[in-house]
């Protein structure tokens, strides 16, 4: 489905059924999927390895969840 209609993708690393890290993986792994694909990671860690790790995958915005999701618009 993301190799057709090339969504933009909001991320949570925390996800419950699934690691959000491994998403960004399946996701950039293939190039069909990783250059159209924006995806915007949101968090509440905010460990350095949980900054840095997404952002050496190709990853380029993370918004910390210690705000709410309107105060972004």
């Amino acid at each position: 489905m993301t190799r057709s209609l090339q969504p933009n993708v909001p991320l949570d690393l925390g996800l419950r059924q699934l690691d959000g890290l491994a998403v960004i993986q399946a996701l950039f792994a293939s190039p069909a999927t990783r250059s159209p694909t924006k995806v915007v990671m949101m968090t509440a860690r905010l460990d350095l390895h949980s900054i840095r790790t997404p952002l050496s995958m190709g990853l380029q915005v993370i918004y910390p969840k210690t705000k709410t999701v309107t105060s972004y618009c």
